[in-house]
């Protein structure tokens, strides 16, 4: 049971990785474009950023990745959700997701902008 727990960690982990990967290749490309630093780019167009927040410590973790829109960084917040092993959904009242781990720890993954 831990050895599939461990798996499934490094899953998360390994396409996080690429998935940051992926969107510094593309904030470098437009940033030259427009002539621009990578960094003047992401402070300049990238307005949303994922924070979650454990429940039991309320500790706010914030995502290392912006996101250029709303659309962009729900859809981070659904996948992100997807990987907890406890289960995941919706809260319409809050209006963010939630995943749990497999101990039943709650995390909220909020969008928020900068």
């Amino acid at each position: 049971m831990k050895s599939i727990a461990i798996f499934l960690l490094d899953l998360r982990l390994n396409n996080r990785i690429r998935s940051e990967a992926r969107i510094s290749a593309a904030l470098a490309r437009r940033a030259q474009k427009i002539n621009v630093s990578q960094n003047d780019f992401r402070e300049l167009h990238m307005p949303y950023q994922l924070i979650e927040i454990v429940d039991e410590t309320q500790q706010r973790n914030v995502g290392s990745m912006p996101y250029e829109t709303h659309e962009e960084a729900l859809e981070s917040a659904i996948r992100s959700a997807q990987t907890f092993q406890g289960g995941y959904g919706y809260d319409n009242e809050q209006g963010h997701w939630w995943g749990k781990d497999a101990d039943g720890r709650l995390t909220r993954i909020l969008v928020e902008g900068t």
